[in-house]
């Protein structure tokens, strides 16, 4: 419908944007496992599998383990296996591509339709980034300013206040969290700011260290004042949890039979 018109430089960005739906990032990367299991199993695989079994079963009854049957045995067997798995990623894949043209012809009906009844689809607006450190968020106001209409003087000022609030984030470190396991799809999203500026976090109320630490508190992180108030206050799930860490993270930097030396804050 667009190519029928003059062409003008918004039009044709519209056109281009409007057939190139094979570029929809809403397609899924590859098919849904509840998707893919209502699907017919692929023969091959059906196949390979039964094969499997009667290779397994045949080398049990007779070696009693796999792991006691020739080198040759365990080679086929082997092969047989990595077939296997070959031939399902196979099917995974050519599902994939049939489920994503599917995505991307429905994505596209559906625009078509909104845009025969009229409808406007408001975009969505991205949530505003929340660093933990308040020198991230400080310089990323300043590196994200793109306002031109600033003379000598400003632009002087900016770039003097974006090179102090490189060497006070260089002085601070951010240790990487836990992976959860589970989507925090139920999490609810930070509001967007239209129009306003965010500006720096409010700085919370900061609870001094206490002088006994708990048996799942790492007396190095607390003592590390680079790090923020809560990892150096951190807690583990557990004791062993703990050591672990402080021996991948802290002892291996130390000298063996070193003196040791209390980290704590409150330490005299």
């Amino acid at each position: 419908a667009y190519l029928e018109r003059d062409p003008s430089a918004d039009g044709l960005t519209r056109a281009f944007t409007h057939m190139s739906i094979r570029c929809n990032p809403e397609v899924p990367k590859e098919i849904p496992k509840s998707e893919l299991d209502q699907l017919p199993p692929d023969p091959d695989v059906v196949e390979l599998s039964n094969q499997i079994k009667r290779k397994s079963y045949a080398i049990r009854v007779e070696y009693k383990f796999i792991r006691l049957a020739p080198k040759t045995v365990r080679r086929e067997y082997a092969q047989m296996r990595r077939d296997l798995i070959n031939a399902e990623k196979r099917f995974r894949d050519e599902m994939t591509t049939v489920y994503q043209e599917a995505c991307r012809r429905r994505f596209h009906d559906d625009e078509l339709e909104r845009q025969l009844r009229g409808e406007h689809v408001e975009k969505e607006v991205e949530p505003m980034l929340v660093h933990h450190l308040p020198e991230r968020t400080n310089l990323q106001k300043i590196l994200c300013d793109f306002n031109t209409n600033q003379g000598v003087k400003d632009i002087t000022e900016r770039k003097v206040k974006a090179i102090d609030g490189m060497v006070a984030l260089a002085s601070r470190r951010e240790i990487r969290g836990p992976i959860l396991k589970k989507a925090d799809e139920n999490l609810p999203s930070i509001p967007a700011l239209e129009g306003k500026d965010p500006g720096p976090p409010a700085a919370e109320a900061v609870e001094p260290f206490p002088l006994v630490l708990e048996k799942t508190q790492c007396i190095y992180c607390v003592g590390d004042d680079q790090l923020s108030h809560a990892d150096r206050t951190r807690k583990f799930s557990r004791v062993s949890h703990m050591m672990d860490h402080v021996e991948r993270v802290h002892l291996r930097r130390e000298p063996a039979r070193a003196t040791w030396v209390c980290h704590h804050p409150n330490s005299a």
